[in-house]
């Protein structure tokens, strides 16, 4: 079992669960603690009774195990946002 925190939280992943890896759109084939959890999950709600939960006042993330915050995600959309503009202005057509 997990450690669930909160009132009717419920934690069920145990160990060994794989991460999601955006470049193969599926869980991780990579084995390492990074990517695969070595201990169970720690819960704030539970899903299968429509119970959750925001985790707030979050400082951004360090380290490859840290949480990401949702500043970090807005600076990663900005900066794609900006190459995706640079990139049109010096793509040229060819016919």
């Amino acid at each position: 079992g997990g450690v669930a925190l909160g009132y009717k939280s419920n934690a069920t992943v145990d160990k060994g669960a794989a991460g999601y890896d955006i470049s193969t759109k599926a869980a991780s084939t990579d084995t390492s603690s990074t990517w695969k959890a070595t201990a169970s999950a720690v819960s704030v709600g539970d899903v299968a009774n429509d119970v959750t939960r925001q985790i707030t006042s979050v400082a951004a993330g360090t380290n490859d195990t840290d949480a990401v915050n949702v500043a970090q995600l807005k600076k990663v959309e900005t900066k794609i946002s900006t190459v995706e503009a640079d990139a049109k202005k010096h793509t040229t057509v060819v016919a």
